[in-house]
């Protein structure tokens, strides 16, 4: 090893608690007549104590699945439509809400990530000037079953529209005004990311977002999962910085 005299060794062969830096290590044969090998087999290496600090990665993870749930219609199920409505007075001049859900896949994050930022982006196809929010919804639902009533077949929200305090977050994690047409990314915000980052750890389990404006009386439309185009589809932008 690193030029020391040649000793009898046993294969394999291995060495712990280098020093940094290059190393190399020869193998020659001796016959029983004593007659060596006088090219030796060599194989060298450097060991290098530091670990690179790894960048941060962006990646639009994408829709898992969507839903629109509609007060007018209480029963109804929405999940095969192309186009989601967030309104707070659906049909006009009813003053009766309609609130869209979005639950993303996160598998491809990887595991002890820390999320940097996170940006919910929508292709927005009717605008409002009017401000609404995403909150985290606390309870699992099912995209082909979920309405104003209920989250899935046989488990209603506690508050029919999502409303409940076991149904959705207090607070809002980020605050959207979809006022031009087109590809528009709005950031969460601290308690946002903070969620995003439990979804990843496991800590908390991810049944996405909804979108919700009780008191608004001008809607907006965004294209969901079911476009065909898979470019207008949501994504959410994610950057994280992986572990080391």
């Amino acid at each position: 090893l690193d030029g020391v005299a040649f000793t009898p060794c046993a294969t394999p062969k291995s060495y712990a608690n280098l020093s940094e830096g290059s190393h190399a290590f020869e193998v020659r044969a001796t016959d029983a007549a004593g007659n060596t090998d006088a090219t030796p087999a060599r194989l060298t290496w450097t060991v290098d104590t530091d670990v690179p600090v790894p960048s941060p990665i962006t990646l639009n993870v994408a829709i898992a699945s969507d839903t629109d749930i509609v007060e007018s219609t209480p029963k109804a199920n929405y999940g095969d439509i192309a186009s989601l409505t967030s309104d707070g007075d659906e049909p006009t001049g009813s003053g009766q809400d309609a609130y869209a859900l979005l639950r993303f896949d996160l598998s491809g994050v990887p595991a002890g990530s820390t999320v940097d930022s996170a940006r919910l982006v929508l292709d927005v196809t009717d605008t409002t000037s009017q401000a609404y929010e995403a909150y985290a919804l606390e309870k699992a639902w099912v995209e082909k079953q979920a309405s104003w009533r209920w989250s899935r077949s046989g488990s209603w929200w506690e508050v029919s529209g999502a409303r409940g305090a076991t149904d959705r977050s207090p607070q809002s994690l980020a605050n959207l005004t979809p006022d031009a047409l087109g590809r528009q990314a709005f950031g969460l915000n601290t308690s946002g990311v903070a969620r995003v980052q439990g979804w990843i750890d496991g800590t908390v389990a991810n049944n996405g977002l909804i979108l919700a404006g009780s008191s608004n009386t001008d809607g907006f439309d965004f294209s969901s999962g079911e476009s065909l185009d898979a470019s207008p589809r949501p994504v959410l932008r994610i950057t994280y910085t992986p572990a080391r």
